[in-house]
């Protein structure tokens, strides 16, 4: 799991160029951090989930993404019409 990101590397995926520096690789921390970070996804898309069927809410879950630090969270929503989940929000911030 623990490689050397470039900033070459980078630069391909976001089309910007520049020099190539290493960076450091990824410490023992780090990759706990990522599982933590994995796991809080995991439990909040299945409470996400959950909080969609009982509002009955016809909307699909996506991606849920939490920054490494856990201080936010973003969850991605899709739906063919207007949804009103001003509900949903107040139970995902509770």
């Amino acid at each position: 799991m623990s490689q050397l990101v470039t900033r070459q590397r980078c630069a391909a995926r976001s089309g910007r160029s520049g020099p190539a520096v290493a960076t450091r690789r990824a410490q023992v921390e780090d990759e706990e951090a990522y599982a933590r970070k994995i796991y809080a996804e995991r439990q909040a898309h299945a409470f996400c989930a959950r909080k969609i069927t009982e509002r009955g809410l016809k909307m699909k879950l996506g991606k849920i993404d939490q920054q490494l630090d856990g201080k936010r969270m973003i969850i991605f929503f899709t739906s063919e019409n207007r949804v009103d989940f001003r509900g949903l929000v107040r139970d995902l911030a509770a």
